[in-house]
């Protein structure tokens, strides 16, 4: 699903106000063997990770964390990562590190 153009045009909107067709869609597979699960998109533009998470926890968040280095590592450029937590994260110390942005308060 994440791979479809109308989530990248979506999401690069949303987050960092750009036309459509600026990003597209891009394999998940990095040169570590790690497999990303969600997708990242890369344009014109800082490239923009997108992760679809159940319930975060620090396991998780580690994960990301290495998706984003190994694109980092990939375009040389510093990047947005996108989570979208479907049910909860796992612990009240976890949840206090995230800071709601008033334009995205979900």
């Amino acid at each position: 699903m994440l791979q479809d153009q109308s989530i990248p045009n979506l999401v690069s909107k949303a987050i960092v106000s750009n036309p459509n067709n600026t990003y597209v869609a891009s394999f998940t597979s990095f040169s570590d063997g790690a497999i990303c699960d969600g997708s990242y998109f890369f344009g014109k533009f800082p490239p923009i990770v997108i992760e679809v998470q159940q319930i975060v926890n620090e396991n998780f968040m580690s994960r990301a964390i290495c998706y984003c280095l190994n694109v980092y590592q990939q375009f040389k450029e510093y990047l947005v990562l996108v989570i979208y937590c479907v049910k909860n994260v796992a612990s009240k110390s976890l949840a206090s590190k995230f800071i709601s942005h008033p334009q995205f308060p979900y």
